[in-house]
C-alpha cells in the first residue's frame, strides 16, 4: 500500500543517516585514542624485599626465520641447574602449548636492589656436533627469551642502531649470537638492566600493620638485557665456532646486573612502556597509519553509503509516485528490470543445504571474532597474558557452534528443507580442515624436535572439545531453530522458472568473485599488514581499538559492495542472486591469501621447508576464514536488502 511503501522510504532513509553518523563518530572518537594499548594488567603485585634472591626465568628459543620454537636446553650450550623447575604441561593452556611458551628455571639469579659486575653463570664443555647446532641455529636468528618477575625480556641495541640481525633498538629476546660471513660468535656474556618502583602501602596496608614499620617492598617496572660476544672486563673470550670446528671447547657464560630506580610507572601500567620500547620509533608511525587507515575506510563507507542511499531511495521513490500517479507513462517504464523478476526472486538457491551448511559456518566465525574483539578492546590480551589468545579462540569457536546449528537450521527451514547430515556436517567441514593441516604440522614439528610439540595428550583433549563440546552445542542450535517459525518472505515463487534473456560478463561467477571484492580487501589491507606483522615478526599489535573500528567499517563495506552488485544483477532481470551474495564478498579470501604470498617474498626470510608450510597452512586457513566471515555478512545484508524492496511493490 501507499502507506507501507511510505514507512519503507523513511525507514532506510533513517539507516543510510545512521550508517553516515557512525562513520563520523568512529573517526570522532577513536582518532583520538591514544597509542597506548588498553589491557586489564595484573591485579596482584609481585612484590620484592631487598636483599632477596629473585630467579631469571628462561623461555624457549624462538626464530623468524625458522618459525620452530626450540626447548632452551635442547642445544646443549647453556649452564644447566642443579634440578630444572618448569611449567608442567598440565599447568599450562593451549596457546602456551601451541607457542612452545614453556618457563624454566635457569643458572641466572640476581639479588633484590644489588648491582653485581661478571657473575659466571657456568661454563659448558661443547662437542663437535653441539657447535654445529649452534652454528645452524644462529645463521636461523634464534633469540634467547627471558622473564623476571613476570616482565618478559626486551633487547636493548645501542641508540640509533640495529643488532646483529638486522632489528631495532628494542625487540623481544637477544640474538643467540650473531653471524659475519663464515663467523659465527655465540653472546656468551649479557647485561641484564633492571628497572624497579617502590611499592606505595595502601590504606589497608597501615591497618593492617597496625603501626608496625614494615619494610619497603619494590616492583619491577622493566627488563632489558644488553648482549654481547664475550666480555673482555669480565676475562670471557670470544667464542667463534668457525675456530673451533674439528674441537671440544668451553663455552663460559657471564652476565651483570643493573638496578635502575624508576619513579614514573606503575605496575598498573608497566606493559605500557613494555609496548613503546617494542614498537619504539615505529610507535608513532603504526598510530598514524592505522589512523589513516581508518580514516581512508570512513571515506568508503560514506560514499557507498550514499550510493546504496541513492539505490533505494529512488527504487521506493518511484514506488510512492508511481502509488500517486497511476498512469503517468514515465513511472511504467519503470515496470522492467528488478521488478519483473518478483516470481522468482524467492525461489530456493541450489544446493540449498550446502548453502546453509557454508552461512552457518561464517556465522560461528563471525560470532568468534566478534567475541574476540570484544575482549581485546576491553584489554584482556595484554602481553603478559601468555597463550590467552589461542585459548580463547578454540573456547569461543567451540561456543559459537550453537550459533552455526541455529543459522544452519533457519536457512534450511526458509528453504523447506530439514536435514540433520547438513547440521553435522557443518560441525565437522570447517574443524575438520584446520585439524587436518595442524596433525600434519604436529608430526613435522614432533620429527623436528620442536618445543611446541604436543603429547597425544594434547591431541586427545582437543578431539574431546570438539566432540564433546562443539559437537553437541550444533545439535542443540539446529534442534532450536527447528522449533521456530519459518521464515515467510514477502513474495511467493512461481512454479516455472523465468528464463533470464539478459546475459553480461560481469555476472560470471569468475568476475563476481574476483572484481568487486578488490575493495573489501583494500579497505582490510593495512590491518593485515599489522596483523601478519605480530603473527610472523614478533611485532607488538596494541592497537585494538583501531583494529576494531576498522573491522567494523570492513563488515559495512562488505554489505554496502554486495547489495550494489546484487541490485545491478536484478536489474539484468537475473534472479539468481542467492550464490552471488556469497561469491561476491568471498573473493577477499583469494586476495588474502595473495597478499601473504607477496608477504612472504618480499619480507619473510623463511629458512626451511618447514617453516614454509607453517607458514602457508596457517595463512590458508586465515583466508578461508575471512572469506567465510564476508560472505556470511554479504548474504544476510542482501537478503535484507531483497526482502525489503520486494515488500514495498504491489503485485496485482
Amino acid at each position: 500500500s501507499k502507506a507501507t511503501v511510505s514507512v519503507l522510504y523513511w525507514e532506510f532513509k533513517l539507516i543510510m543517516i545512521r550508517s553516515i553518523v557512525a562513520a563520523a563518530t568512529a573517526a570522532a572518537t577513536l582518532l583520538s585514542q591514544p597509542s597506548e594499548g588498553y589491557y586489564v594488567p595484573q591485579y596482584q603485585e609481585i612484590k620484592l624485599e631487598r636483599g632477596k634472591g629473585e630467579p631469571v626465568w628462561v623461555n624457549s628459543l624462538t626464530s623468524q626465520k625458522a618459525l620452530v620454537p626450540i626447548g632452551f636446553y635442547s642445544l646443549g650450550m647453556f649452564p644447566e641447574p642443579e634440578k630444572i623447575v618448569g611449567e608442567t604441561s598440565s599447568a599450562m593452556n593451549m596457546g602456551m602449548l601451541f607457542s612452545g611458551d614453556r618457563l624454566q628455571s635457569s643458572v641466572y639469579e640476581v639479588v633484590v636492589l644489588k648491582n653485581e659486575k661478571c657473575v659466571t653463570a657456568g661454563s659448558v664443555t661443547a662437542p663437535q656436533n653441539t657447535l654445529i647446532g649452534i652454528e645452524n641455529a644462529i645463521k636461523a636468528e634464534y633469540r634467547v627469551n627471558m622473564a623476571i618477575s613476570g616482565m618478559q625480556a626486551v633487547h636493548q641495541s645501542p641508540p640509533n642502531t640495529l643488532d646483529c640481525y638486522g632489528h631495532h633498538e628494542h625487540a623481544r629476546g637477544f640474538p643467540l649470537g650473531c653471524s659475519q660471513g663464515d663467523e659465527h660468535r655465540i653472546n656468551n656474556h649479557i647485561d641484564l638492566i633492571i628497572s624497579y618502583n617502590i611499592h606505595k602501602v595502601t590504606k589497608q596496608e597501615k591497618l593492617a600493620a597496625k603501626g608496625k614499620k614494615k619494610k619497603p617492598t619494590y616492583y619491577i617496572t622493566d627488563f632489558k638485557i644488553v648482549s654481547s660476544d664475550g666480555s673482555k672486563a669480565c676475562d670471557n673470550p670470544i667464542v667463534n665456532t668457525k675456530r673451533w670446528k674439528g674441537v671440544s671447547k668451553d663455552i663460559k657464560f657471564t652476565y651483570s646486573v643493573t638496578w635502575v630506580r624508576d619513579n614514573t610507572t606503575v605496575w598498573a601500567n608497566r606493559w605500557d612502556r613494555y609496548i613503546d620500547e617494542l614498537v619504539n620509533d615505529s610507535a608513532d608511525t603504526d598510530t598514524d597509519t592505522e589512523r589513516q587507515s581508518l580514516l581512508t575506510c570512513i571515506i568508503i563507507v560514506i560514499c557507498l553509503t550514499i550510493l546504496v542511499a541513492m539505490i533505494v531511495m529512488r527504487t521506493l521513490h518511484l514506488d510512492f509516485n508511481r502509488y500517486n500517479n497511476p498512469d503517468n507513462d514515465e513511472e511504467l517504464q519503470e515496470e522492467v528490470g528488478w521488478k519483473l523478476v518478483h516470481g522468482d526472486v524467492f525461489r530456493p538457491p541450489p544446493y540449498p543445504n550446502l548453502f546453509s551448511l557454508i552461512v552457518g559456518t561464517g556465522a560461528q566465525l563471525l560470532g568468534m571474532a566478534l567475541s574476540i574483539a570484544s575482549a581485546a578492546v576491553l584489554g584482556i590480551f595484554y602481553p603478559g597474558a601468555r597463550g590467552k589468545v589461542v585459548g580463547y579462540i578454540i573456547g569461543l569457536f567451540c561456543v559459537m557452534a550453537f550459533l552455526n546449528g541455529f543459522v544452519t537450521g533457519r536457512l534450511q527451514m526458509a528453504f523447506g528443507q530439514r536435514n540433520w547430515k547438513t547440521v553435522i556436517l557443518g560441525a565437522l567441514a570447517f574443524p575438520s580442515l584446520v585439524f587436518l593441516l595442524w596433525v600434519v604440522t604436529e608430526i613435522a614439528l614432533s620429527s623436528a624436535g620442536a618445543s611446541n610439540s604436543v603429547g597425544i595428550v594434547t591431541v586427545f583433549q582437543l578431539v574431546m572439545v570438539w566432540w564433546g563440546v562443539s559437537l553437541p552445542l550444533v545439535a542443540a542450535g539446529a534442534a532450536f531453530s527447528y522449533k521456530q517459525e519459518p521464515i515467510n518472505h514477502p513474495l511467493s515463487y512461481r512454479n516455472k522458472e523465468r528464463e533470464i534473456k539478459t546475459y553480461s560478463w560481469v555476472f560470471t561467477t569468475p568476475a563476481q568473485l574476483l572484481l568487486p571484492s578488490i575493495v573489501i580487501f583494500t579497505m582490510a589491507l593495512i590491518e593485515l599488514k599489522l596483523i601478519f606483522g605480530a603473527l610472523w615478526q614478533g611485532r607488538v599489535l596494541h592497537l585494538f581499538g583501531y583494529l576494531t573500528a576498522t573491522a567494523i567499517l570492513v563488515a559495512i563495506v562488505t554489505a554496502e559492495v554486495t547489495i550494489v552488485c546484487i541490485y545491478y544483477q536484478l536489474v539484468y532481470e537475473d534472479w539468481r542472486w542467492w550464490w552471488s551474495s556469497l561469491i561476491i564478498p568471498s573473493g577477499v579470501g583469494i586476495y588474502t591469501f595473495l597478499f601473504s604470498v607477496n608477504y612472504q617474498v618480499s619480507i619473510l626470510e623463511l629458512s626451511s621447508k618447514l617453516a614454509l608450510w607453517i607458514y602457508y597452512s596457517m595463512t590458508f586457513t586465515l583466508s578461508i576464514a575471512f572469506s567465510l566471515m564476508c560472505a556470511t555478512i554479504g548474504f544476510y545484508s542482501c537478503w535484507y536488502f531483497t526482502c525489503k524492496i520486494y515488500s514495498s511493490i504491489k503485485i496485482d
